[in-house]
């Protein structure tokens, strides 16, 4: 059957992608010199892990990945396999990040807590993940989406809970929203 290989994004020489073969499911690969290699059985069997956002920072490649025990999370590939970045949403729940956009040094995503519902993300160059403004207070969650960067400042929609979706900008260098 198929490999049915999605989601390409080149890192550097290597491409990242996700792709199904019978004994793994589907799960992180990467293309090296025009021969490809299963970067980590996440989630082990059959099944996959269904990883996506691939997205470089540092010179480490992060994604999305499923497990049993983190539910939805982020990840990293580390050059010999991969390693869980951050349980965002601890424990078998999921935070379902998706990596949006590298901008002004780091990576924007949006990604769900328990108290802060889906909020704007920022992945810094250490690795170490933060809020950059809860826009909707509570657990619902300003659900960010659509971004671009255009002249210097990222743009994207939130929805704040008064004004329904709206155009949003994040500015550097004080990321002031």
């Amino acid at each position: 059957g198929s490999s049915n290989p999605i989601g390409f994004k080149s890192v550097g020489s290597s491409v990242y992608f996700q792709a199904y073969d019978a004994i793994n499911g589907t799960e992180p690969w990467v293309l090296n010199g025009g021969v490809a290699s299963l970067v980590a059985d996440i989630y082990p069997g059959p099944d996959g892990s269904y990883p996506g956002y691939f997205q470089e920072l540092s010179g480490r490649t992060y994604f999305t990945a499923y497990d049993e025990t983190h539910g939805s999370e982020l990840w990293s590939a580390t050059g010999s396999g991969a390693d869980l970045a951050e349980d965002i949403f601890p424990g078998p729940s999921s935070s379902n990040p998706q990596l949006a956009v590298p901008f002004d040094g780091a990576l924007y995503l949006t990604a769900t807590t328990q108290t802060e519902g889906t909020e704007l993300r920022q992945l810094a160059t250490d690795g170490r993940l933060s809020t950059v403004k809860d826009i909707l207070p509570g657990t619902g969650g300003s659900r960010p989406d659509n971004f671009i960067p255009f002249q210097g400042d990222l743009y994207f929609s939130a929805d704040d809970g008064i004004h329904g979706y709206e155009t949003w900008r994040l500015a550097p260098p004080d990321r002031a929203v």
